[in-house]
């Protein structure tokens, strides 16, 4: 019984650890792409409406445990996206 107790707090640790290091996963309604084809012109194209448009959504965890707050995984992006920014002259 205390080996099943002691395995699982490893499980839930590892699981918690990986929400940190992985928060996104590929968005199902667009298989990732971003956004959908028309249903009658197939060139036409329309941003996701269940992602954003950016073909990735928080996984559950990160929206249970963190709710809005930045995680690890997220940081350089966000880095990356705020220089672009300043380059921009924003």
């Amino acid at each position: 019984m205390g080996t099943l107790i002691v395995l699982a707090i490893i499980v839930v640790i590892g699981y918690l650890v990986s929400l940190r290091l992985h928060p996104w996963h590929a968005c199902r309604r667009c298989r990732g792409r971003g956004h959908h084809a028309g249903a009658v012109f197939k060139y036409a194209t329309r941003a996701c409406t269940s992602c954003g448009g950016n073909g990735r959504r928080a996984r559950l965890g990160v929206r249970v445990f963190h709710g809005g707050r930045q995680v690890w995984g997220e940081r350089a992006p966000a880095a990356v996206a705020e220089e672009r920014g300043k380059n921009l002259g924003r």
